[in-house]
């Protein structure tokens, strides 16, 4: 075997038609033959004289410039292979593209380019490593010894992978999220039930380097890259809490945005609420433009005698918009927003949903149009001070004379409906430290005040100020949180459904039990302890919820008796500690 070093001040002429194609994502190589000038002998002079620096050459092909970097350069010339060791690099800056390794070896017979150790390969500024790189020149594709690399926020890591120019296709590995409180809801009950459980998954109370308490394996993981957005099936998967098989799923088909905020499924849709009855139906999502989720649901639905319907979802960066119907409750539901201008200021709208109302109600419009704006104002004294300003109009079931002219009156089914415009300006201040406390949590006293005022198209003006102390107690497993407010009310609102429930004395009080490791139950009340609502009722809020299983996953199962809905699922946090899906096959197409 005969060695010749390069004389690096001259010039190596190699023609490669194409030297690396791959994905815009990751790098590869296509090759046609390479042909070269046999190199000269470096002489000694020149040896001293480069000690210092790294050896660099330019390699000249038909199409493109690639530059060589490293410490030491070397030609094989009975193997008719470069050898480059020493924090080696292969740039070809037409394409912006890098191959860096500990050493990097190129055999012009086989055509193929082959580097070794700390293995990173650069395409438009995404990179994938490993410590062990084969690039098949003729077949443009490339072998990858444990690689690991991010597409869009989703984290791959296996044992091996075959890189191709559209697409990647790795063994034996695990995928994540780097979104750390990404949720995914394994079964649906829809945005209609709300989420009264407020499950309280908490990624800061899970220790970062523990192992997740379930387990997501599947045969094969299938991410496609689309416009704005990430496409991933899983197929003959199974969930695994512990070793405890909880659910088989055949195929389950999931997308999320690139930057993993929101994310759609196509499970069946669940749920019961007064407007559509009880519902269930499968799914399928459209894909839209600019990264936007259309998500329908042809449903069967129980009460008041059986019907069917539909549900659809819209899921995009700046609007979420719900609309339902079922032929045996005969109703539409729409609830929606629509973000504007800044984060803080949002478009909504809706038809026969409960939606926020603000700080002093969750209540339900026939229809309802409205401009808000939430944001915190400022913070002193201990105190944070958060505002909400709104502007629309609004449309109640019936009138205030036209109830009061009718006690037998069906408020929901009233053909009389009556709307106005609405204005109101709300505030919630609150301390944002405890004024007094026994040790951390055992006890912590906080001040609140809230108030409203409001103007209507009709002249009428409502004023609402309360204010009033707030505990806040954790003792072992139990958890309490109790608020009294002392309220003053000036005026009544022309709209039935927005006035102020909860009464000139209200106490709100709300727990959640740990009753086993795997078991929280809990319960929400408000009470108008002076009954001087419009319906005389006594409770203004009413909620039961149960969580089942460890931190990470949580089975959950709630009702709202006020509004009568409930809500269920299984939920799990996708970025908690070390939680990852495990696959045998993964393929990632249309890499961009």
């Amino acid at each position: 075997m005969g060695l010749v070093k390069i004389n690096l001040n001259k010039k190596i002429i190699v023609f490669i038609l194409c030297f690396m194609v791959l994905s815009p994502n990751l790098p590869a190589f296509a090759a046609d033959p390479v042909f070269i000038n046999t190199p000269a002998t470096i002489n000694q002079e020149d040896q001293e004289k480069d000690k210092t620096n790294n050896y660099t050459t330019q390699l000249r092909g038909s199409a493109v410039m690639i530059d060589i970097n490293s410490d030491k350069l070397e030609y094989f010339e009975e193997q008719n292979q470069f050898v480059a060791t020493g924090s080696a690099e292969v740039i070809i800056p037409e394409q912006n593209s890098k191959l860096e390794a500990k050493k990097i070896i190129f055999d012009q017979i086989q055509q193929q380019v082959t580097a070794e150790g700390d293995v990173k390969i650069t395409k438009n500024g995404k990179v994938i490593h490993g410590e062990y790189a084969k690039i098949d020149l003729d077949k443009e594709s490339a072998l990858i010894s444990e690689p690991y690399t991010t597409i869009n926020q989703v984290k791959i890591t296996a044992n091996t992978a075959n890189v191709y120019p559209k697409s990647l296709e790795a063994l034996k590995g695990k995928v994540s999220v780097d979104n750390k409180d990404l949720r995914l809801l394994l079964t649906s009950g829809g945005y209609f039930p709300g989420d009264t459980s407020s499950s309280d998954m908490q990624n800061a109370d899970i220790d970062p380097n523990s192992e997740p308490t379930y387990k997501i394996v599947s045969k094969e993981i299938i991410i496609d890259s689309k416009q704005n957005l990430n496409v991933i099936t899983l197929k003959n998967a199974t969930v695994w809490i512990g070793k405890v098989k909880i659910a088989s799923i055949p195929s389950l088909t999931l997308s999320t945005d690139k930057d993993i905020e929101r994310i759609e499924t196509m499970l069946p849709e669940i749920g019961h609420t007064t407007e559509l009855g009880t519902y269930f139906g499968p799914s399928h999502v459209f894909y839209m433009p600019n990264g936007a989720t259309l998500k329908m649901s042809p449903v069967m639905s129980f009460g008041d005698g059986i019907g069917g319907g539909a549900i659809a979802r819209f899921k995009s960066d700046t609007n979420k918009t719900e609309l339902g119907y079922t032929t045996n409750m005969n109703k539409f539901v729409l609830n929606g927003e629509q973000s504007l201008l800044t984060p803080n200021t949002r478009l909504l709208y809706g038809t026969n949903s409960y939606m926020d109302d603000g700080y002093l109600n969750y209540s339900k419009a026939k229809y309802l149009l409205e401009l808000v704006d939430d944001r915190k104002l400022a913070s002193a004294f201990n105190f944070d001070l958060y505002s909400r300003l709104s502007a629309g109009y609004a449309q109640d079931y019936a009138s205030v004379n036209y109830y009061n002219d009718n006690p037998g009156l069906d408020y929901w089914d009233s053909k009389n409906s009556f709307g106005t415009a609405r204005f109101r300006i709300q505030g919630n201040l609150i301390n944002n430290k405890p004024v007094f406390q026994v040790q951390d949590d055992l006890l912590q006293l906080r001040l609140q005040s809230q108030f409203g005022i409001s103007a209507y198209g009709t002249g009428e003006t409502v004023g609402i100020v309360r204010a009033g102390p707030r505990l806040d107690s954790r003792i072992g497993p139990v958890r309490l949180s109790t608020t009294y407010f002392q309220a003053g009310v000036h005026g009544e609102s022309p709209l039935m459904f927005d006035r102020y429930m909860h009464g000139k004395s209200n106490w709100l009080v709300s727990g959640d039990v740990k009753l086993h490791r795997y078991l929280n139950v809990g319960h929400l009340r408000s009470l108008n302890l002076t009954k001087d609502n419009w319906e005389g009722r006594l409770s203004t809020e009413n909620l039961v919820y149960a969580r089942v299983g460890p931190d990470d996953v949580k089975f959950r199962l709630g009702y709202d008796f006020v509004r009568r809905r409930s809500t269920f699922g299984i939920d799990l946090l996708l970025g908690s500690g070390k939680s990852a899906l495990e696959f045998d096959k993964l393929r990632a197409n249309d890499l961009e």
